[in-house]
């Protein structure tokens, strides 16, 4: 019991609450300033936390849309989908019921499809044409080469928080997702 005397006595009652100790012994302009960061820097900590909660949510669209697009170009290069059957079915991957995570509104999506088979070369044997590849060996025709092309784009339309929309100055963000087939040699993938 003399120790436990001895060592209070030495530094003191110990504190439950010290935020509470601290205030009590705080002066009244300390108090005060206090009082006044809080009030202006409340707000500052809100507006980045809607800043970093809305930039989450063009990430995350941008992102399922650029996955939704390469699914496109895949079913294109390895299901031979048409246009109609690829649309349909990137409606469904981004909008089922069935699917965890973000649903997206299909009023707000935009498909921009084309497929462009590209012709099979093959030197070797009768079944390719050598006009194919003598267009594109040679420079004159590599514009035709480029029209070989296959591509899956999807546009999203967004309404950002009030907050922000008055800050950008626009009512809508529209976010885009593309994946493009690149001469039947595989898939090329751009977003913005």
């Amino acid at each position: 019991m003399r120790k436990i005397k001895m060592f209070f006595e030495r530094f003191g009652r110990p504190c439950r609450r010290p935020l509470n100790r601290y205030w009590l012994f705080a002066t009244r302009s300390q108090r005060g300033q206090a009082l006044i960061e809080t009030v202006i820097l409340f707000p500052v900590i809100i507006a980045l936390l809607c800043f970093i909660v809305e930039t989450s949510r063009y990430v995350l669209t941008r992102q399922q849309l650029l996955s939704a697009a390469r699914y496109g170009t895949d079913l294109i290069l390895h299901q031979n989908f048409d246009e109609e059957q690829v649309k349909e079915e990137l409606i469904n991957y981004l909008t089922a019921k069935g699917i965890e995570g973000r649903k997206l509104q299909k009023e707000k999506l935009e498909f921009n499809i084309e497929i462009n088979r590209f012709p099979d070369i093959n030197t070797f044997s009768a079944e390719g044409n050598p006009l194919n590849l003598a267009r594109i060996l040679m420079s004159p025709f590599a514009e035709d080469y480029m029209k070989y092309n296959a591509f899956v784009e999807i546009k999203y339309e967004i309404e950002p928080l009030k907050i922000i929309a008055k800050i950008l100055g626009e009512d809508k963000i529209e976010i885009t997702a593309r994946s493009e087939i690149l001469k039947g040699a595989g898939a090329r993938n751009s977003s913005s």
